[in-house]
């Protein structure tokens, strides 16, 4: 993710578009059951609270950021779910 590296942090490794399939009991699964998007940011423990600290404020910096810049589509994204899971029913 280059806006976390912009901001002096290093990513993991990830799997963009990948789906969890996470209860809905967790905080990702209760987000998918509902149609929504979610993002589960995760820091090691051995890394200092500060470390762990900044780097959670850079995520959700970027996060609020491609969220705002893409509102339209999100939330015709989020209407469409809306819609296709009331014909399912």
């Amino acid at each position: 993710m280059a806006g976390l590296e912009k901001l002096g942090h290093v990513a993991g490794p990830t799997s963009r578009g990948a789906a969890s399939a996470a209860s809905p009991g967790n905080s990702t699964g209760y987000a998918a059951a509902h149609n929504r998007a979610a993002l589960l940011v995760e820091s090691h423990s051995l890394k200092s609270f500060r470390t762990r600290v900044w780097s959670h404020y850079g995520i959700m910096r970027i996060s609020i950021d491609i969220v705002a810049s893409s509102a339209r589509s999100a939330r015709a994204a989020a209407v469409a779910a809306d819609r296709a899971e009331a014909r399912r029913r």
